[in-house]
């Protein structure tokens, strides 16, 4: 009997996992603004939302909540520090990149069979090379489907901003750009304009051929801008590094930089995490302009 009690804790934890709402399991973490504690304890909130999509695999919002954990620690807490290495810890940028891809599509799955779950069929038709039954299924999707939609596409795209060339991510790149496009379709305003600012980042860097493009990126930022731009710090540091290092444009790049200082994130509790994050690549770009914007 004795060698069944170390079991005891992990039937206790999934037994408590099963009485959470999945869909709420974040909640308390985004109203953080101490990266430190939540850094700590965001590998155990991945263990949590992985366990409740094992034990509730038919609940879409298990499933979802999964996702939208795993593209979250992708971003937020293996990207973003391995962004901030010097060229010194290349290996070991290179294989906190790779971590963070890894973690991003497993979040692109989990939101994929969320997706499924609501409209049986969809995960087939996202594979499938018959463009017609896709577009097909995406009209399917309404607004009770959003969020699945975001982190789907979110996640698949973050994976192939880690490492573009891979094939087997990039022939389903544009699938994911129309998911997130569907989104904003269905409501533009969705999670205070969160869909546009990926977007923007994916037309901004990709080529035209691929469905990128200058003026889908000031259309996606404008967008952005409009409904977030008074409260969320990452928007202002998209446009100093996708639209003002490209232009070699200083000053814009410095408005950019100030508007984001100048958010009083304290106004906005619910975006706190988020902001706190965001104002460390603030920093970053402040502490490495003379790198990215070159004076002649």
């Amino acid at each position: 009997m004795k060698k069944f009690l170390f079991l005891l804790p992990l039937f206790f934890l999934v037994t408590a996992c099963v009485t959470i709402k999945p869909e709420n399991l974040m909640e308390p973490v985004m109203s953080s603004t101490d990266i430190k504690v939540i850094s700590g304890f965001m590998p155990s909130a991945l263990t949590v939302s992985q366990m409740l999509s094992s034990v509730m695999p038919k609940t879409a919002k298990a499933q979802e909540t999964a996702g939208m954990v795993c593209v979250m620690y992708a971003n937020a807490f293996v990207q973003g520090p391995a962004e901030f290495l010097s060229m010194e810890s290349y290996e070991v940028q290179n294989a906190e990149y790779f971590r963070a891809k890894e973690y991003y599509f497993k979040g692109f799955e989990y939101s994929l069979k969320a997706l499924d779950l609501y409209k049986k069929g969809f995960q087939d038709a996202f594979y499938s090379e018959d463009e017609a039954l896709f577009d097909k299924y995406l009209g399917k999707l309404g607004k009770k489907h959003l969020t699945s939609a975001y982190w789907c596409g979110a996640g698949l795209l973050g994976a192939f901003s880690m490492e573009p060339l891979d094939t087997e991510i990039l022939k389903y790149v544009p699938r994911a750009v129309k998911l997130l496009e569907k989104v904003c379709e269905i409501d533009e305003e969705f999670n205070s304009g969160a869909v546009w600012s990926v977007l923007c980042s994916f037309y901004a860097s990709a080529p035209e051929t691929m469905g990128g493009g200058y003026d889908k990126a000031v259309k996606a930022y404008e967008k952005a801008l409009a409904l977030s731009g008074d409260f969320n710090v990452s928007i202002h540091n998209t446009y100093a590094q996708s639209f003002c290092v490209p232009a070699q444009d200083g000053e814009a790049f410095d408005e950019a930089i100030n508007r984001a200082l100048s958010i009083d994130i304290d106004k906005y509790p619910e975006k706190a995490l988020e902001n706190t994050i965001a104002l460390r690549k603030t920093q970053w770009l402040i502490e490495n302009k003379d790198d990215l914007i070159i004076q002649w």
